[in-house]
């Protein structure tokens, strides 16, 4: 019977079910087909709307120019008025009138009165958000916008001119004079206007070609959807049509062998329940009518002494209100409660009970599931989120989550520690909120790069705002952990490094003014010779006052030393300026000359000479002048100590100085390579040499900040340094700085 039986519920419920997704079918896609003709006309109405305000920005440029020429013709002020209102209304700081998007300066210069009914203070740009202009539209929109105010300033000049004024040496209008309309004239008929105008429609020209590509691929991919939408429509209404005389036909073959099918079905259950991991019970008002083996072993009790027992007997006393109300009212959903053994333990139980038909009475099964393992792995899995998310509350840095957007997902309740801010306050919010302005290009681009490179460990530094709007200097560690199931995100951790940024600059400066105290003598030195020259020259003049010739040598003469003395005096106070934070865009040969211009004596006093050498078409660099030349003058002074402590020869009393440009993993970098033949270091030197406060030289030679500081200064520049060294024979320290183009 089952047999005959079985077939016909497959195919019942195999056309109920097609006949189901076929009026499910037809009725989602009439939906689609909505929102297909909605999409077509959204589409075409922003459309409309973009080219209507292209067209009212294409139209303000023209209206400004044909007031102002107005103006310069006429001289009457309703033409100056009108030209100040359009841009007014086009910046959205005057109310746009009702009808302004149609003809309407020529009404209004008619008649004051026209277009009084403005609607609200709106700008082009706010207009012009609503409409889903794609990046590119809008930078296009944007600047055509741009140009038109640059074009208007040059309009103003015309209208002051007009009236009599013209700028003054700050670019204000400030001087006065006779009106000149023969100026007004030329600036607005000049061929420089005319191709001011025609930069400012090719952006709109531009703007209108777009729009019209991408509003027309829109309008083709809805009106195709339409198309899909309509065949697929068809072919479930066709299945509609098969599948309903088909389950008529089958329903009424299905009732005649219903009846026979419900001892199969009683068995079937038997035997399910007998399969199931868990225990099964059948119970009608708490008296349970049978069972399966499952439930013997679960319980502790047998098969034989579990049937026509009272089933709540297998609750605990603390669940049995819960498991009434259940079975009264039906609630079929799982849920946990505790059991009890026949030896009396309790353990945790999940449980699911279902009214069904058995043996022709309405009844309930339920299904017993042990959850004892899962609840200890359920708590040991609590106890070790407790402990990491201790772990992470208590460690001093802070710990954050972003997505690939820069939103934040996570912050670690430290926050507050440091930055005032609480973790919610930020969660959800992007991160480059709080990033110092001055700071989100150069941080930004370390992100973008790091994206590129799933599971590669960045660091930088950036200024970061705390809740008093106040900022603090932190440095990151960031890790793409994107790809990464459990975090799916940018894992970052950073501290508050503002003592340490505070301590440098007052180390960098202390040993700024250490290495001024060591060219000193010898600037003195240097300064002293012309000085000397001069007085001799003048003594000269002095007694020779009629001999002409001799008065001019000696001039030319003076005035050379004069300058000699000149170039050491700015070098010096280049030099000693506490302008650490400032990046210039500078000639290396000339810093790294002014650099040695101030230590020469020193150097030559003890017969050591520095050789330098230039590759051609060396990059200007953007670098911070004093720290670079503080870097020449340490290295050099180190060169120098290492080759006076070291019995050499006049020959190899010689620091040499090299710089050029090459490449790191395919990226440009200027090197200087600071080389001497004096002491030499050993590997541990070289370990420690970067170190501050170390040092090899007795304390009263030196601070231990030389290296320290070229360090650090030389990674401000995001570059950095290269020692190699052999005890006895030679030094060589190379500087890695990034160009311009390579820098972030």
């Amino acid at each position: 019977m089952l047999r005959n039986k079985k077939p016909i519920i497959i195919l019942f419920f195999c056309l109920f079910l097609l006949l189901i997704v076929s009026v499910s079918a037809i009725f989602y896609y009439t939906l689609e087909q909505d929102k297909a003709h909605s999409s077509l006309e959204k589409a075409i109405k922003r459309q409309h709307r973009a080219i209507l305000l292209a067209d009212q920005l294409r139209q303000s440029s023209d209206d400004l120019t044909r007031m102002v020429r107005s103006y310069a013709v006429t001289g009457e002020e309703k033409y100056k008025e009108a030209f100040y209102q359009i841009l007014d209304i086009r910046a959205g700081k005057a109310k746009r009138p009702l009808r302004y998007g149609q003809i309407y300066w020529d009404f209004k210069l008619v008649d004051p009165e026209y277009g009084k009914d403005a609607v609200e203070l709106a700008s082009l740009e706010s207009l012009m958000a609503p409409l889903g202009l794609t990046p590119a539209e809008k930078q296009l929109l944007a600047k055509a916008e741009s140009r038109s105010n640059d074009l208007a300033k040059l309009e103003e000049i015309s209208i002051h001119a007009m009236q009599g004024l013209f700028r003054d040496n700050e670019g204000q209008f400030t001087v006065t004079a006779e009106p000149d309309r023969r100026l007004a004239r030329q600036i607005l008929f000049s061929p420089g206007y005319f191709e001011a105008k025609r930069e400012i429609m090719t952006p709109i020209n531009q703007f209108m070609i777009m729009l019209d590509k991408r509003t027309s691929q829109e309008v083709e991919a809805a009106q195709a959807e339409i198309d899909q939408n309509l065949k697929w429509q068809s072919l479930f209404s066709y299945l509609l049509i098969l599948c309903a005389p088909l389950i008529f036909v089958l329903s009424i073959r299905y009732q005649k062998i219903s009846a026979s099918g419900l001892v199969e079905s009683e068995e079937r259950f038997k035997s399910l329940s007998e399969a199931s991991y868990g225990g099964v019970i059948i119970h009608d008002q708490g008296k349970i009518l049978d069972c399966n083996q499952g439930l013997a072993d679960m319980t502790g009790f047998t098969m034989n002494e579990l049937v026509d027992m009272d089933g709540l007997k297998l609750i605990a006393p603390g669940s049995l209100d819960k498991v009434l109300h259940n079975i009264r009212s039906g609630y079929d959903q799982r849920y946990e409660v505790e059991g009890v053994r026949k030896d009396g333990t309790v353990y945790p139980l999940s449980i699911q009970g279902k009214n069904i038909q058995y043996k022709g009475e309405t009844v309930r099964v339920i299904e017993f599931r042990d959850i004892t393992e899962i609840k200890e792995v359920e708590n040991k899995l609590k106890r070790s989120e407790a402990e990491h998310r201790a772990m992470i509350e208590n460690i001093h840095d802070v710990i954050a989550i972003i997505d690939r957007n820069g939103i934040n997902q996570f912050k670690s309740q430290n926050i507050s520690k440091w930055f005032g801010w609480q973790p919610e306050d930020v969660i959800g919010r992007s991160t480059w909120e709080n990033v110092h302005a001055e700071d989100v290009e150069s941080t930004q681009a370390i992100f973008a790069k790091m994206i590129e490179e799933p599971g590669k460990i960045n660091t930088g530094e950036c200024r970061y705002r705390c809740l008093d709007g106040t900022y603090r200097w932190i440095e990151f560690t960031a890790v793409n952990c994107l790809n990464n199931p459990l975090i799916e995100g940018i894992l970052l951790t950073y501290r508050d490094i503002s003592e340490r940024k505070k301590m440098f600059r007052e180390q960098r400066r202390s040993a700024q003014l250490a290495a001024l105290g060591t060219v000193a003598a010898g600037v003195a030195h240097e300064i002293n010779n012309p000085i000397q020259g001069i007085m001799n020259l003048a003594t000269l003049i002095e007694r020779n006052p009629e001999n002409t010739d001799r008065i001019i040598d000696c001039s030319a003469r003076i005035i050379a030393e004069s300058k000699r003395i000149a170039n050491l005096t700015k070098d010096l106070l280049y030099y000693s300026k506490d302008d650490s934070s400032q990046l210039i865009v500078s000639d290396i040969e000339e810093l790294i000359s002014g650099a040695l211009g101030l230590i020469t004596s020193k150097l030559n006093g003890k017969g050591v000479f520095v050789e330098t050498s230039y590759a051609e078409n060396l990059p200007h660099i953007a670098v911070q002048p004093q720290g670079l030349q503080q870097v020449i003058i340490n290295l050099v002074d180190n060169a120098f100590d290492a080759i006076c402590d070291k019995a050499l020869s006049d020959n190899n009393k010689v620091i040499r100085i090299d710089v050029e440009v090459t490449k790191l993993k395919q990226e440009p970098y200027l090197l200087i390579e600071v080389h001497d033949q004096g002491t030499g270091m050993t590997s541990d030197v070289i370990e420690r040499a970067k170190e501050a406060f170390f040092s090899t030289k007795p304390s009263r030679q030196g601070t231990g900040l030389g290296l320290s500081i070229v360090n650090d200064i030389v990674a401000s520049h995001n570059g950095f340094l290269d020692i190699e060294s052999r005890p006895g024979e030679y030094t060589k320290i190379s500087v890695y700085l990034p160009t311009e183009q390579n820098k972030h």
